[in-house]
């Protein structure tokens, strides 16, 4: 049955409302950091990632409905029931389950989306408010994680809805530029000493420390690099500066993909203009 512009309407509402939420747990972050601050970061340094941020879920109201509908309109049975299961059982499934999806999307954008991920990997300075993805990331999103979890049976709304805030919490928390981790710990979590080796500019972390929440899902799959204690890689990517503005953001990936000029259009002037990171960067 095809989805009325009504139902369209609750699911754009519910995009734009999930932001709240979204931005307390930046803020509950960002006090983290000037608590307990690894470097000295201003408000106005974090002012572009918070926007980004913030303007996902606006960007995920336009986009994810369209996929929404049509995946209503086919009617997919439910594959799981996990409506037996006490709120406290469900939320840790569901959080562990979304990030080992988490896991192979972000694989994915690797291999196949590097140009759009990269916008993400641009900043040689990590803090919290850089969490942001480009929208198209959103698409990505959908089939990897929002179709695998429409085929599952669930009661209500608020345990999803509390396991994406505190996910959203802990990717915050993962690329926070704060001296707390979570020390012994590591071998289950993901912090943010951990995260930043899949951030480096150094050949040898490439593809690692892909899972946000649980190290777990690295270490399964061959892919983790746990930091020595003083190991404190820069960040970045060569050839693709921090986005300056949510248009640049938007174009950046473009303007990889066209090769670009130096004197060239106004697009073309917003990023440098090599084709991609080195090999070793995309492989899976």
């Amino acid at each position: 049955m095809a989805l009325s512009w009504t139902d369209l309407g609750l699911m754009f509402a519910a995009s734009l409302w999930m932001a709240l939420p979204i931005l307390l747990a930046l803020c509950l972050c960002v006090l983290v950091e000037m608590l307990f601050p690894s470097e000295a970061l201003s408000l106005r340094e974090r002012l572009p990632g918070a926007v980004f941020v913030l303007a996902l879920p606006v960007s995920a109201a336009f986009i994810v409905p369209p996929f929404h509908a049509f995946w209503r309109m086919i009617e997919c049975p439910i594959l799981i029931d996990l409506r037996w299961m006490p709120d406290w059982l469900l939320l840790a499934t569901l959080i562990l389950l979304w990030d080992f999806c988490n896991y192979w999307e972000h694989r994915f954008e690797h291999r196949f989306l590097w140009s759009f991920h990269a916008v993400h990997h641009a900043p040689t300075q990590l803090h919290a408010a850089h969490t942001y993805a480009h929208p198209v990331q959103l698409i990505c999103q959908f089939f990897f994680k929002v179709l695998p979890f429409s085929l599952l049976g669930l009661k209500g709304v608020a345990v999803p809805a509390l396991a994406v805030v505190m996910v959203a919490f802990w990717n915050f928390f993962i690329h926070a530029s704060t001296r707390l981790h979570v020390g012994p710990l590591r071998w289950l979590l993901v912090d943010n000493r951990f995260h930043r080796i899949h951030h480096s500019v150094e050949t040898r972390h490439f593809d690692k420390n892909f899972a946000p929440v649980f190290s777990i899902w690295d270490q399964l799959f061959g892919t983790a690099h746990f930091p020595a204690p003083d190991e404190h890689p820069a960040v970045g990517v060569e050839d693709v500066r921090p986005p300056r503005s949510y248009f640049e953001l938007l174009v950046t990936p473009v303007r990889r993909a066209r090769g670009g000029t130096e004197a060239g259009s106004a697009v073309d002037a917003l990023a440098d203009a090599s084709e991609t990171r080195p090999v070793a960067r995309s492989a899976v």
